[in-house]
């Protein structure tokens, strides 16, 4: 029976009060599952948002101190006269790595706009009509999700998505806006397939989310590790899940039914209760879905095809000292082999054969040996919204071209590193250590066996 709380939502929302929810659970997963319980499976008022929180401000702070004296300077001048509204999204923009001149053209942008406006336009997902960016392809919630991960870290990227992508709500059936590109090349570069909805494909398994995810890590500082989800640590997993709300972070879910992971979506909501509640951006229909900790433990979890939460990805500020700024992006290493089993998962942080000879070691720099040449600047603003991994910096459509070296970009005549001092000029050379004696040759030796081909035809369900 529903409750006074479901009638008003379903009212509100034009939900079936005794359904709850919309859409169908096919075979082909492109609808919801029936919710039961207390907590509706439809649309819900939204819970709280991950305010601006301490992780995005400290790295904020540390990112104004590494500037040069007159960036920050500029930067300070426009925090000073910026309301509590505009100074709390100017300084996501600024731990989101962006420069002097790139902040000054985002608060021109944003400067005396409601908050509607702002929530609105500088959010990927939870906008004043609950709805957000939806996945363009039938296997892209991964890249969407990542998409609204980015999107809810740094406002800059957030208003060039909805300004090149203005109907980024709703499928694009050409898939040529910057929004649905983005998601398509996320994909293929994942080892995933690109397909229209409704049409069966492969998308991204846990270990790859996690790639692209950490693909932005250079530019938000965030980094994100993959918890696989079962019976015995679910309880200590939803405890960690609200945690990352206070430093101002969104956690991505990959949910799962008995035969393996099926889709991604993104808490953006989550009330700490008692009960606890969380609230998620579900990309395929593009609405907001609510749940409880009863509702996972108890299996009233159902989102698609989906019945349980398989994968917690938990993000986690890694922030490098001050004086040396954020580390360029690297891009993100070559997806495994597909049919990986679930068990190896998280996968290991370095991917090496177990007989790969270590690096060798670099030799010592001699004293009188001229200083190195300064760090190369890092990767220049201006590249399109539709470009993967995500660029550092987001640039507004007037930027300069690419090839263009932003214009405060900091000179590249560092201060060479400090040498050691060389040893007195009356000691004796060290010896140089024994030559290992050469190895004993080998007649005709056998031909190294060739690598193991990858499994064919092995896709993971559907995303």
């Amino acid at each position: 029976m529903p409750t006074p709380h479901d009638i008003w939502v379903a009212i509100a929302f034009g939900v079936d009060p005794q359904t709850y929810v919309t859409g169908d659970d096919t075979g082909d997963g492109t609808g919801f599952g029936k919710g039961t319980g207390e907590s509706p499976a439809g649309p819900p008022p939204a819970l709280p948002a991950p305010a601006l929180g301490t992780g995005q401000t400290t790295r904020a702070n540390k990112l104004l101190q590494a500037m040069p004296p007159d960036q920050q300077q500029q930067v300070a001048a426009l925090l000073s006269q910026a309301n509590d509204n505009e100074r709390d999204y100017l300084t996501k923009a600024l731990a989101s790595n962006h420069s002097a001149a790139e902040l000054t053209t985002f608060y021109d942008t944003i400067k005396g706009k409601d908050p509607q406006w702002m929530q609105d336009n500088l959010h990927l997902v939870g906008d004043s009509n609950g709805k957000g960016i939806i996945q363009n392809w039938q296997m892209s919630c991964g890249p969407t999700t990542a998409q609204a991960v980015r999107g809810e870290l740094d406002p800059v990227y957030a208003l060039g998505l909805r300004t090149s992508s203005p109907g980024l709500a709703a499928v694009d059936p050409t898939g040529a806006t910057p929004a649905a590109q983005e998601q398509s090349k996320m994909l293929l570069d994942g080892g995933g397939t690109v397909t229209n909805r409704g049409v069966a494909g492969t998308g991204l398994k846990p270990e790859q989310m996690q790639t692209l995810l950490n693909g932005a890590s250079g530019s938000s500082g965030v980094s994100y590790t993959v918890v696989p989800v079962n019976p015995g640590n679910v309880d200590a997993v939803l405890d960690q899940i609200g945690t990352p709300f206070n430093q101002g972070l969104d956690t991505p879910l990959g949910l799962s039914d008995k035969d393996g992971p099926r889709h991604a979506v993104l808490v953006d909501g989550y009330d700490p209760g008692p009960p606890r509640r969380y609230s998620v951006h579900e990309p395929y229909q593009n609405t907001r879905v609510e749940f409880t900790d009863d509702d996972v433990r108890s299996g009233k979890f159902k989102i698609r095809r989906s019945d349980r939460i398989g994968f917690v990805f938990l993000p986690a500020f890694t922030d490098p000292p001050p004086d040396q700024g954020p580390p360029p992006d690297q891009g993100p290493p070559a997806p495994p082999p597909a049919g990986d089993p679930v068990a190896s998962y998280p996968p290991p942080e370095v991917s090496q054969p177990p007989d790969a000879e270590p690096p060798a070691t670099p030799p010592a720099t001699p004293p009188d040996a001229p200083p190195p040449p300064p760090e190369p600047p890092g990767p220049t603003a201006g590249e399109p919204v539709a470009s993967y991994p995500p660029p550092q910096v987001s640039q507004p459509p007037d930027a300069a071209p690419p090839d263009a070296a932003p214009p405060d970009a900091a000179p590249p005549d560092a201060p060479p590193p400090v040498q050691p001092e060389p040893a007195p000029a009356d000691q004796p050379p060290a010896p140089p250590p024994p030559a290992d004696p050469p190895p004993a040759p080998v007649e005709n030796p056998p031909p190294a066996d060739p690598a193991p081909a990858p499994p064919q035809n092995q896709e993971p369900p559907p995303g």
